[in-house]
């Protein structure tokens, strides 16, 4: 595949969202266990705007049996994987 084909430039910016992606999803899960008073107050709002994951909607992934609540960017995809396809158990 040649370097400027569409196809090699569509893998790039796949490889480069998915790295970001993961980049963002591993901040939010550290923010929501990170003492509020050390969060950034930008991501104290947007947690509380339920942009950004929010510690009390984590805790419930570390509550027994362990098998809810794992979207760790912003928690809103919880209400369907735990409920509707129960896709941790």
């Amino acid at each position: 595949m040649p370097l400027s084909s569409p196809a090699w430039a569509f893998l790039q910016a796949f490889a480069l969202f998915t790295v970001l992606g993961v980049l963002a999803a591993n901040q939010c899960h550290k923010w929501a266990h990170m003492e509020a008073e050390r969060v950034p107050r930008l991501v104290r709002l947007a947690q509380r705007g339920r942009l950004v994951l929010r510690p009390e909607e984590h805790r419930l992934h570390h509550r027994p049996p362990f098998d809810t609540h794992y979207c760790t960017v912003s928690g809103w995809l919880n209400p369907v994987l735990n409920v509707v396809l129960r896709a941790w158990r």
